[in-house]
């Protein structure tokens, strides 16, 4: 028995030792020692990984009627592209990405879906899929409604029940073949990893014209440049996000600015970060907490001219994700739409257990 314990005990973490103990007989003499002093829990919460989506119907009437109220308040004045209309269309992105998770990612624990007071009507809420709404997890709802991704993302990490590790994706993302939790996160949960664009940079110069998520870029470039003496000037991937919520909360409280003033900006503005989405990638590689890697991934776009193409190369090869963006369309919409839902329908051809029966 003391041999087999060494060698259990050469594994590099703890949650290897776990995962070779569960393996053995000596599993008995481990859960006998330990489990009063709660031991094996706390690991195997390291393990369960939630998936966060945030999603909004723009198509709503309700919804639109508030949002055009507080567009045309005196408190705005708009950067560019912060109301775009493509921010908020949906064209059932989100039933697909659960289908691509069920298919795909069968470990993941929960699902929260983070939306202002809507649920999609084809949805079924169970034990598995919750629906997390804005006002649950702002701290100042006074800052309600938002129709700013950056200021949801700020929030994400306070979903009551939410897992140390998890992983954040817009209702773009998606899963195209099996994924592990290696994928995302390191060995022993202790970094979570990260994907750089080799083709996008952070602006040198920014003005009135520049983009809202090239404006928030620079917010975080300055940030980690003045705070921490931490250079870069890198984007990253549209592929889901890993997250650890001990990081967000440890960043929060040594920068508590600057989720108050991303959180108040209802529409996104010049004061924006992208909280998760970037800036918390380069600070938890600056403290040792997340490390970039690769993943094989494939971008869309609804404008690119040769979208049918690019629909039909992800029917024929197995990327590991894929992000397909919505953009302001200069081609024929319902066309693109119609294109986009009949090549998902071939991708993921059955309906998910989140789904109504029709």
């Amino acid at each position: 028995m003391k041999k087999l314990l060494r060698k259990a005990l050469t594994k590099d973490s703890v949650v290897n030792v776990l995962n070779y103990l569960l393996s053995t007989c000596l599993f008995e003499v481990f859960y006998r020692k330990f489990k009063s002093k709660n031991i094996i829990l706390n690991i195997c919460s390291l393990k369960k990984i939630d998936v966060v989506i945030t999603w909004v119907d723009g198509e709503c009437d309700e919804w639109k009627s508030k949002c055009n109220r507080y567009a045309h308040g005196k408190e705005h004045c708009f950067i560019n592209e912060s109301n775009n209309s493509a921010r908020f269309r949906q064209v059932d992105e989100l039933k697909y990405t659960l289908r691509s998770i069920f298919k795909y990612a069968g470990w993941v624990d929960k699902i929260y879906i983070v939306t202002d007071s809507q649920v999609p009507s084809w949805l079924t809420i169970n034990d598995k899929v919750k629906v997390i709404d804005h006002k649950d997890i702002f701290l100042y709802t006074k800052n309600l409604p938002v129709f700013n991704s950056h200021a949801i993302e700020a929030n994400i990490h306070r979903i009551p029940g939410l897992s140390e590790n998890f992983i954040y994706m817009n209702d773009d993302f998606f899963f195209r073949s099996h994924v592990s939790p290696t994928d995302f996160f390191t060995e022993d949960f202790s970094k979570t990893k990260f994907f750089l664009s080799n083709r996008a940079f952070i602006p040198d110069n920014i003005g009135k014209d520049s983009f809202p998520v090239d404006i928030a870029a620079n917010n975080n470039r300055n940030l980690l440049r003045e705070r921490y003496g931490y250079e870069t000037n890198r984007k990253f991937q549209h592929t889901p996000i890993a997250l650890k919520k001990s990081v967000l909360c440890r960043f929060e409280k040594e920068n508590p600015d600057v989720f108050k003033v991303t959180s108040s900006a209802r529409f996104r503005s010049e004061s924006d970060y992208s909280i998760v989405s970037s800036l918390i990638h380069f600070y938890g590689h600056h403290i040792g907490t997340a490390e970039p890697s690769v993943i094989p991934y494939f971008y869309v776009s609804f404008d690119d001219k040769l979208f049918e193409l690019k629909m039909n190369i992800l029917l024929l090869k197995k990327f590991k994700c894929f992000c397909i963006n919505d953009v302001e369309l200069n081609n024929n919409g319902s066309e693109v739409f119609d294109i986009f839902k009949r090549k998902m329908d071939l991708l993921y051809p059955e309906p998910s257990p989140y789904e109504k029966e029709q």
